[in-house]
């Protein structure tokens, strides 16, 4: 797939660009994260299409992701966890409810934003859940929790 033909970038620089039918084959790369691993050195790792679809699809069942449910976007779009809620949601028909830096921060501003965004899928960290207030967000029916320890009492 060539993003940089003349006829790509003539619909990319349209006020109203066309939607582009570019080829997508499952063995290409969809995109790229980088990761310090085991080994603490940075280095980028290529997801592939058919790798994110594989994700999807296998995630979407378990976080009851379909189409019409809410599911919300909390960690920044340059973390790799964004790359799990942006396929599965979409991938599920369902729509994503992005949270700005200050609904980020702010436990009170995020309950009222998944609240008021209908959000019934979530994805954090443990210490997120540990400062939003469960009883302010009753309809999340789905918590997708990791990336820190875990502890039974907040489970």
């Amino acid at each position: 797939m060539l993003l940089d033909t003349p006829a790509t970038e003539r619909a990319l620089a349209a006020e109203s660009p066309a939607p582009l039918n570019l080829p997508a084959h499952l063995t290409q790369s969809a995109n790229v994260i980088y990761t310090s691993g085991s080994t603490g050195r940075p280095k980028g790792v290529a997801l592939t299409h058919g790798g994110v679809l594989n994700m999807a699809e296998a995630a979407r069942p378990v976080l009851g992701m379909a189409a019409g449910v809410t599911a919300l976007q909390f960690v920044s779009f340059s973390f790799d966890a964004a790359v799990l809620d942006v396929a599965v949601t979409l991938a599920g028909g369902g729509t994503l409810a992005i949270a700005s830096s200050e609904e980020r921060t702010d436990p009170v501003a995020l309950a009222e934003m998944i609240r008021r965004s209908g959000v019934r899928v979530a994805n954090g960290v443990p210490s997120m859940l540990r400062l939003l207030d469960g009883q302010a967000v009753p309809d999340v029916a789905n918590w997708l929790v990791g990336g820190e320890r875990l502890t039974s009492g907040l489970a």
